[in-house]
């Protein structure tokens, strides 16, 4: 992963590639005291074209020598439109006259940093100039490209300023370019200058995994995803963190931290060795990070196609939303955040994880306004199960692990926390003195929707009937001592039968 510009330490480079006055022996020695560069035709004007590129996997190994690279050469890099840039002329190095080229092999010579510090410092004293620009749109006909034409002689400042809306994680460090530039062949000057600075990208996402998730309480996971930003290879990263902050209503269980890279074969990945303690420290609960150290950065910039993978476990606790947070309720996203050394990146959830309440009320059939306490009830994920009373969803609300919702007084039975969707429920108590709806029976919990008033199911209970009681003076009691009176009638009457057959029998 090589690039064609030089990063260091203090974060500055020098590119000024075979600059002007390192051509001045090749063409044509010394420079007389009261001369500009050798052969040099200060009538002209020059360019530099930027060609601004995403850092690849694999070093292209193209020559940077000035020179307008062939498109053959540039079809396996990725161009960057909308990359900003200020290109300023360091004062005093106007390449028409002795003075300049004497001050532009100054820097020349200098360390990179001090090179660029003094450049910096010339431009922020003096009057220079200055153009500006971003790089083509991708899709137009200069993508990823910016020209600026008509630069008088000298040796300029290239400052990228803005990524655009490319997620850079490491920006083009500012370099120098003198204009002219010594021909690669070393005959020649070379007065429109082509330049191939390039970025190192990353992408971060997040998604929410609560397949297994149904009741209050139960597990949900978060996985976020970092493409690792391709690093040159004398170039270091210097800063990588992810963090996430979790929403109020989730409660932190653990995580785990892994990475991969790409092998020779495609689609092959094959997993990197990282070590909790030597490549990263973890900081666990809702304000969660992951920490990468300089041995963590070197085995992560190393590898090509590097990809992170952190995965974060938490429990659903609640479901009210926050107005100041923002939140709805039962709506629970959940953001990460990753930096690197010129820039910090936020994925959110693109989908979240959706939750609302089950109100059931209890009345008497035919009487909806006859409320009716004690049934109770179990809810579950499917017919099927239902109808066996398999696997009932356990809900970790005050009690624990609590199957069963009882109706109150006003024959509500609350179920306080369900993911979004369609569930059955069945009846497994019936209140007392009526009887007990068997049938499972389905049901919708809708997304945010909290209110105990918002009855999701109606279940009607009919009432055993009463046996007939006998009254006092009544019919009742008429009917039940004429009943009495003709038992004993027969009874009397097959006393006698009996006797008279036993005298026959005498």
């Amino acid at each position: 992963m090589a690039s064609t510009n030089t990063r260091l330490g203090a974060r500055v480079a020098v590119g000024f590639g075979a600059v002007a006055l390192a051509a001045i022996t090749t063409l044509g020695g010394g420079l007389p005291a009261s001369a500009a560069g050798p052969n040099v035709d200060t009538t002209r004007e020059g360019s530099i074209t930027i060609h601004k590129y995403a850092e690849p996997a694999v070093a292209s190994g193209l020559a940077n020598n000035g020179l307008a690279l062939a498109a053959d050469d540039l079809s396996a890099l990725t161009p960057l439109g909308g990359v900003g840039f200020t290109v300023e002329l360091v004062p005093g190095t106007d390449l028409r006259t002795t003075a300049g080229w004497e001050l532009a092999e100054q820097l020349e010579a200098a360390d990179d940093d001090a090179a660029i510090i003094t450049a910096q410092e010339r431009i922020a004293a003096g009057t220079t100039t200055t153009r500006t620009g971003s790089t083509g749109a991708i899709g137009s006909q200069n993508a990823g490209q910016l020209a600026l034409t008509g630069l008088p002689l000298g040796v300029y400042l290239v400052t990228e300023t803005s990524p655009g809306a490319n997620q850079i994680a490491i920006e083009s460090a500012p370099f120098l370019v003198s204009v002219p530039m010594a021909h690669p062949t070393g005959s020649e000057w070379l007065y429109d200058v082509n330049v191939y600075p390039k970025n190192s990208l990353t992408t971060i996402s997040k998604v929410v995994d609560d397949a297994a998730a149904f009741g209050l309480g139960d597990r949900v996971s978060w996985t976020i995803a970092v493409d690792v930003p391709e690093v040159a290879a004398d170039d270091t990263l210097d800063t990588f963190v992810v963090t996430d902050t979790l929403d109020a209503r989730l409660g932190y269980v653990g995580a785990t931290v892994a990475a991969t890279a790409a092998t020779a074969t495609p689609g092959e990945r094959q997993p990197l060795a990282l070590v909790s303690g030597q490549h990263y420290s973890v900081v666990d609960g809702r304000d969660f990070s992951v920490t990468f150290t300089p041995d963590g950065r070197a085995l992560l910039a190393a590898a090509d196609g590097a990809e992170l993978t952190v995965d974060i476990v938490t429990t659903i606790d609640a479901l009210e939303g926050d107005t100041a947070a923002q939140t709805e309720d039962g709506i629970i996203m959940n953001a990460a955040t990753v930096a690197f050394d010129d820039g910090a990146f936020t994925a959110e959830t693109p989908t979240p994880t959706s939750w609302g309440t089950l109100t059931i009320r209890k009345h008497e059939t035919g009487a909806q306004d006859v409320a009716l306490s004690g049934a109770t009830f179990r809810v579950y994920r499917s017919a099927d199960d239902a109808a066996a009373d398999r696997n009932p969803i356990a809900v970790d609300a005050a009690t624990p692990d609590q199957v069963d919702f009882v109706s109150d007084d006003q024959g509500i039975a609350f179920v306080p926390g369900l993911k979004a969707g369609t569930y059955w429920i069945v009846e497994t108590v019936a209140p007392l003195g009526y009887t007990r709806g068997t049938a499972p029976l389905e049901v919708v919990v809708t997304a945010g929707d909290l209110s105990q008033t918002t009855i999701e199911r109606q279940v009607g209970n009919d009432k055993i009937a009463a046996y007939a009681l006998p009254v006092t003076g009544g019919s009742g009691q008429a009917a039940f001592m004429i009943g009495g009176a003709g038992l004993l009638v027969t009874a009397v009457g097959f006393a006698l039968v009996r006797r008279r057959q036993a005298r026959a029998d005498v």
